[in-house]
């Protein structure tokens, strides 16, 4: 719940975060707009008073003109207008439409437009300087009316087609930092939210483990605690049999606990890079032969072993060696049926030696294989416990994954569901370490 509640909360942010970028965006984008309306406002005047410069350069050109009488009525331009409409010269919106183009051009805009002269009232359109002037998808934005006559009844505008290149052309700058905020804060809370579901994994696995491996020691405890009372109480003075076999339980129990105290110590060691390995040349059959009678003894059902060493040394650690090779076949042991085979052979490539150890047990499935090299990985052993599965604390393969880092080498799965399993060890020929 906790989990779903964090989730939730940082969606949350993520949608108000978009939501806040869209709005300034959109502010941004009106002020924009309202900014080139009115500089195609002032770019109208410009053309219509070079426009209305050509037009007094054409009327002074006539030797017959007089000069021109105003009435003082009006401002600079719109006398003028009147002026040059009386003398039969009027306001020429295909040379006002040509003026303006250049002036855009020099700005970069090459947006179709056209010159409208409309009646200030209704906005009717009387004239216009290109008759097909089409609007396209983007729509227009239209400059205000500036006026041409005295009484102000008619004026002149511009219409810029698709007026969206150029507002957006002039948000780029923004539009890019934006997205790259968004895409920075985005990216923060999903990590977040990664981090969150990380820690509740590892909360979750932590228990789990806790449980398996409280569970599991149990037993063994139980196992020796009951042989130490029997050999105490003195019910079993002169049945030697009896008592070794006590002794024995005892022994192979304590033996058990050990081995997964030391194998905690050593991954505790492999994260805190404090291992320390000794490398040498190791023997492969007295180590192979070794393990193969420890584990025929304490298997517990039909186990058979067949070795094929091409190879019969590898650079490595003996201690970790032999209990890499421990947690593959004490795996495949477990993972089988009442009977099982194991071979364990060895070969040289590629400047290693492989140490393979292969089953005809459960096998494992493809989905699996992904993950049987993560620490805590049998963290639901719980629940595979409760239904009869084989019990563990996922450290095993994560152990063998990590001495053969620290050995400079690499582990490596081939397995199908209900077949086999293979894993091997690759151990480079010459003495390399790596620390993990």
């Amino acid at each position: 719940m906790k989990l779903r509640s964090s989730v939730l909360i940082a969606l949350l942010g993520v949608a108000f975060i978009v939501a806040l970028q869209c709005l300034w965006l959109y502010n941004t984008y009106q002020l924009l707009k309202d900014d080139l309306e009115k500089e195609l406002t002032d770019l109208v005047e410009e053309s219509l008073l070079k426009e209305r410069d050509l037009r007094l350069d054409l009327f002074y050109a006539d030797s017959t003109s007089t000069a021109l009488e105003f009435d003082g009525r009006a401002d600079e331009l719109t006398r003028f207008n009147e002026a040059l409409n009386e003398e039969g010269i009027p306001v020429s919106l295909v040379q006002v439409d040509s003026i303006a183009k250049e002036i855009l051009l020099e700005r970069d805009i090459t947006n179709e437009i056209t010159i409208d002269l409309v009646e200030a009232s209704t906005g009717r359109v009387m004239a216009t300087s290109n008759p097909r002037f089409k609007l396209h998808f983007g729509g227009f934005v239209a400059s205000q009316a500036v006026a041409v006559n005295y009484e102000r009844t008619h004026g002149i505008r511009m219409l810029v087609d698709n007026p969206y290149t150029i507002i957006f052309g002039r948000m780029i700058a923004l539009i890019m930092a934006s997205l790259v905020l968004l895409t920075l804060v985005i990216w923060s809370i999903l990590q977040q939210i990664r981090f969150i579901r990380q820690q509740d994994k590892i909360a979750t696995l932590r228990q789990d483990f806790t449980y398996a491996m409280v569970h599991d020691m149990k037993t063994p405890l139980s196992s020796i605690i009951m042989s130490l009372r029997s050999l105490r109480s003195g019910k079993l003075e002169g049945k030697e049999a009896l008592k070794d076999k006590y002794m024995g339980i005892a022994e192979d129990e304590a033996s058990q606990l050990l081995a997964l105290t030391n194998k905690i110590l050593t991954l505790s060691r492999l994260e805190n890079h404090r291992l320390e390995l000794h490398i040498d040349k190791v023997e492969l059959r007295s180590l192979v032969d070794d393990l193969i009678q420890r584990f025929t003894l304490k298997a517990g059902k039909d186990v058979s072993f067949d070795t094929e060493l091409k190879t019969p040394f590898v650079m490595a650690d003996p201690q970790y060696l032999s209990e890499a090779l421990s947690n593959l076949i004490d795996n495949a042991i477990k993972y089988s049926g009442e009977k099982v085979r194991i071979e364990i052979a060895s070969h040289e490539t590629f400047g290693h030696v492989i140490v393979s150890v292969k089953d005809d047990g459960l096998g494992i499935s493809p989905e699996d294989l992904k993950v049987i090299f993560e620490k805590f990985e049998r963290g639901e052993a719980t629940q595979r416990s409760k239904i009869g599965g084989a019990s563990g604390f996922g450290l095993g393969l994560n152990l063998v994954s990590r001495i053969l880092e620290a050995h400079g080498g690499k582990v490596d799965v081939d397995s199908v569901k209900g077949e086999y399993s293979k894993f091997s060890l690759w151990f480079p020929k010459e003495t390399k370490t790596e620390e993990v």
